[in-house]
C-alpha cells in the first residue's frame, strides 16, 4: 500500500477522534441541563443528586479529551511520517492545535507541537493529491 493512501486513512481516523472533544463538551451541557431540571422539579438541594449529576457530566468531557489527544497524534503522523498533506488537513490541524492550547498541560504541549509542525511544513500543503 502507498504511504499516501495509508496517510489518508490515518488522517481520517484522526479527524474522527478529534470530534470526540466537541461531543464530550456538548454532552456535558446536556447532562448539566438535565441535572438542573431534576433539581428544579424536586425543589431540594440534595447533595447526592448533585454529585451524581456532576460525575456523569464530567465523564463525557474526560472521555472526549482522552480520545481527542490521540486524534491529534494521528494527524501529526499523517503529516510528518506519511507525507499526506492536502489543504483541508492543514486547516483541521491548525484549528485543533489552537483549541488544544487551552487544555493544560498535555493538550498545550501537543498543541504547540502541532503548530510547530504545520508552521515548518506549511508550504507543502495544498498540493493536488490523487489518492483512492
Amino acid at each position: 500500500m502507498n504511504k499516501k493512501v495509508v496517510g489518508k486513512y490515518v488522517a481520517i481516523c484522526g479527524v474522527v477522534l478529534l470530534l470526540a472533544l466537541p461531543w464530550g463538551v456538548a454532552n456535558t451541557f446536556y447532562e448539566f441541563y438535565n441535572l438542573f431540571q431534576e433539581i428544579s422539579l424536586t425543589g431540594t438541594g440534595d447533595p447526592k443528586l448533585m454529585a451524581g449529576g456532576l460525575s456523569s457530566a464530567l465523564v463525557s468531557t474526560v472521555l472526549g479529551l482522552v480520545l481527542c489527544l490521540p486524534g491529534l497524534v494521528f494527524l501529526l503522523v499523517a503529516i510528518t511520517a506519511l507525507s499526506y498533506r492536502p489543504n483541508w488537513l492543514f486547516w483541521v490541524t491548525l484549528i485543533s492545535s489552537i483549541l488544544l492550547l487551552f487544555m493544560l498541560p498535555i493538550g498545550t504541549i501537543l498543541g504547540l507541537v502541532g503548530l510547530i509542525i504545520i508552521f515548518f511544513k506549511r508550504k507543502s500543503f495544498g498540493s493536488v493529491v490523487n489518492v483512492t
